[in-house]
Formats: C-alpha cells, sequence, structure tokens
C-alpha cells in the first residue's frame, strides 16, 4: 500500500520488479528508477503520468492527476460517496487476481 511505498520505496520496487519476472534489480538499476518514483518528478514531467486513455481537459481549477503524494490525502480529497462508488467499481471490475496479490489482498 502507499503507506509501505513510502516507508520503503526500494524494497516495494524489488518486490514489483520480482513479481514481474523482472528478476532481481541490481543497486545500480534501482538507482536509475528510484528518483523516477517521486512525486517531484512525476509533477515535473507531468506529461508522462496523465491518463493517455481519455482526453485530460486542465479545467482552470488547480486539479492535478499527480497529488501532493502525502499519506492518508485519499481520504480527505474523496467524500464518502466518492469512496463508495470506487468500492462498488472494484466489486464490478475487480482487479486481476496478481494484482490483489500486490495489495495485500486488498
Amino acid at each position: 500500500d502507499y503507506s509501505e511505498m513510502k516507508r520503503d520505496l526500494d524494497g516495494v520496487l524489488r518486490a514489483v520488479a520480482s513479481h514481474l519476472g523482472m528478476g532481481e534489480l541490481s543497486g545500480e538499476e534501482a538507482a536509475e528508477i528510484l528518483p523516477k518514483l517521486s512525486v517531484e518528478y512525476m509533477k515535473a514531467n507531468i506529461d508522462k503520468f496523465e491518463p493517455k486513455s481519455v482526453k485530460w481537459v486542465d479545467k482552470g481549477d488547480g486539479f492535478s492527476f499527480v497529488r501532493k503524494g502525502n499519506e492518508g490525502d485519499g481520504k480527505r480529497e474523496f467524500s464518502e460517496d466518492d469512496l463508495k462508488v470506487f468500492a462498488e467499481g472494484f466489486k464490478k471490475f475487480p482487479p486481476p487476481a496478481a494484482c490483489m496479490n500486490l495489495l495485500g489482498g486488498a
């Protein structure tokens, strides 16, 4: 989960690489990838992280697809109704089992 990524991004990166069958990352490979996983990098390169499946429209309200990177912000940003919609979406379109394993069965 996000709190684990905040605590141990290197460990999560290595676990995801292993899960994807990439084997064990070298220290050099991890050192090259880790900076690109920071919120600062994502904000500086927002064009690489905004959705491509839909046309992104800037409504002038300051919203950014890459938010602040603060743990727990989702609970503050989304209403109870929003969270219910997400939960229903996961029931209707559950992630593949492999993703669920990465999410700890969430």
